[in-house]
């Protein structure tokens, strides 16, 4: 076999097991962000039910709660609810930015808290309408807590893969780049839930 024919062959198949393990990277890489794509739309289903709940449980508790400052609540739970619709159209080359997921949950966590440790002190059956719909959503807070956990595992995983050897060599040039995590508030635990939010989105 003449050199030349064998050094055709060898370059032909160092571009077959290139190839080959482009595709498996990908693969990998797809797989997981797949996974992240169908545990965010979990959370945003979740995320549009509380926003469309809170601002009932808000104009209900005007009426008990009058020294709470609630005015900031509503337009937080449109900009959340607009911001789920809009993540839920993202294409499939790219899972959505939660900057704003994370900046919205802020002000509403803050807001539930309040309210829930407010109501606490309304007593008889002035306060049943109250408690009931703290009820329906402290539900949705439960699964919703769960849910975002399943999210955020999921992107560690899809990050840890794109940031780790060897996919880290071809990601970007793949289409592939590190998603946010989903963070609570972290109210009533004696952290800043601001500066998790910036923390979360390194």
């Amino acid at each position: 076999m003449s050199p030349l024919l064998t050094g055709g062959l060898v370059v032909s198949a160092l571009a077959v097991a290139t190839l080959v393990w482009l595709w498996s990277v990908s693969s990998r890489l797809e797989r997981l962000r797949s996974r992240s794509r169908r545990a965010l739309g979990e959370v945003l289903g979740l995320l549009i039910t509380r926003g469309e709940s809170v601002p009932r449980l808000v104009e209900t508790a005007k009426g008990h709660l009058k020294a709470l400052e609630l005015s900031e609540v509503p337009d937080a739970c449109r900009e959340l609810v607009a911001a789920c619709e809009a993540a839920r159209t993202t294409g499939r080359k790219a899972l959505p930015e939660v900057t704003s997921l994370n900046r919205c949950n802020l002000v509403l966590e803050r807001a539930l808290a309040e309210i829930t440790e407010a109501a606490a002190k309304v007593e008889g059956e002035h306060g049943d309408p109250l408690r009931s719909l703290i009820d329906e959503i402290g539900s949705i807070e439960a699964r919703l807590g769960f849910a975002r956990a399943s999210y955020n595992d999921a992107v560690r995983g899809y990050n840890e893969e794109i940031r780790g050897f060897p996919a880290r060599l071809v990601a970007a040039s793949l289409g592939f780049s590190s998603a946010s995590l989903l963070v609570d508030s972290g109210a009533g635990s004696g952290h800043d839930g601001a500066n998790r939010v910036e923390q979360a989105e390194l």
